[in-house]
């Protein structure tokens, strides 16, 4: 069983789930549009920490007024010419983005990639291609300050809330094992 939590970025305060039950019609953009759908018209910034967000769910959450960021696949129409370029990113540091057109007037979709110790695919529909700096340990003492664009660095930030959720639960758990697969879902709670 899989669950869909969306959860405060610091706090790891749980503040809504769906839970996966495998339906055909069921897919992972219509679990994250019914957990968005409450936040709709508010301009609230969602970090997708490894849910993978497609270009169809960032239009969807810029007519909904929800800002939407995360790391990305190949097959949620990430662009392929993108993918082309990277093949010659051979430094860490090297970035490069592609910016497509919005629905919604003034905005417009970001596709970065970005050679940190591997390609790394980012999209947003608030980014733009800024320019900034993270700090990576290599095997010296010292850190090192790489380029990254805005996005990375911004995800870097605010990732982990649901690690935290989930580091919690695991801590106060009372660990009941049930038969019945509808009592785990109280159980997770």
């Amino acid at each position: 069983m899989r669950f869909y939590c969306m959860n405060g970025s610091k706090d790891s305060y749980l503040q809504d789930f769906r839970f996966d039950t495998r339906d055909k019609d069921e897919t992972t953009e219509i679990m994250f549009k019914d957990i968005f759908s409450a936040w709709a018209d508010e301009w609230i910034t969602v970090v997708a920490d490894n849910a993978f967000p497609s270009v169809v769910l960032l239009e969807w959450c810029l007519r909904q007024k929800i800002n939407l960021y995360g790391t990305a696949r190949t097959t949620s129409g990430f662009p392929y010419e993108l993918l082309a370029k990277g093949r010659d990113m051979k430094d860490r540091g090297q970035w490069d983005y592609m910016m497509a057109p919005s629905d919604t007037p003034g905005r417009s979709l970001l596709c970065a990639l970005w050679h940190d110790s591997a390609l790394v695919k980012l999209m947003s529909n608030c980014h733009g291609p800024t320019e900034a700096t993270v700090s990576r340990r290599v095997r010296a003492a010292e850190p090192l300050d790489v380029t990254c664009p805005s996005t990375a660095n911004e995800y870097n930030h605010h990732m982990g809330g649901t690690d935290g959720f989930d580091g919690a639960r695991g801590h106060f758990s009372c660990r009941r094992i049930s038969k019945k697969w509808w009592h785990s879902v109280h159980y997770f709670i």
